[in-house]
C-alpha cells in the first residue's frame, strides 16, 4: 500500500500514512544524501547505503529528544520511501516503504 501524506498533526508535523498505519512525523529538513532504487514494493538500500543511512540518522538524533525511529527519504522534491532506524543495524540490503 502507498503512503500519502494526509495534512498536519500539529504546528510541526505532518500526518502520513505509510502501510496502513497513521503517523505523525516531524520534517526538519535534509540530514544528508544516499542511493536508494525505486521497486514495486518501495525503496531499496543496498548495504553501503544503510549504513550510510545509519551514521547520518545516529549524528542527527542527539539534536532531538526523541530518537529517530524511522527516516523519510525524499526525491526531486517528494518523497520516496520510509525506512525504519532499526532495519539499517545489519549488514545487508534494506527495503523501505513506499511514501505517495
Amino acid at each position: 500500500m502507498i503512503g500519502r501524506f494526509i495534512g498536519m498533526c500539529d504546528a510541526d508535523s505532518y500526518y502520513v500514512e505509510v502501510d496502513g498505519t497513521g503517523l505523525c512525523v516531524v520534517l526538519n529538513g535534509s540530514l544528508g544524501t544516499v542511493q536508494a532504487t525505486g521497486t514495486d514494493h518501495g525503496v531499496s538500500l543496498d548495504a553501503t547505503e544503510a549504513a550510510k543511512l545509519r551514521d547520518i540518522v545516529q549524528r542527527s538524533d542527539g539534536d532531538g529528544p526523541d530518537p529517530a525511529t524511522r527516516v523519510l527519504l525524499g526525491y526531486d522534491g517528494g518523497w520516496a520511501g520510509m525506512v525504519r532506524v532499526a532495519a539499517l543495524y545489519g549488514a545487508t540490503p534494506v527495503t523501505g516503504s513506499p511514501v505517495g
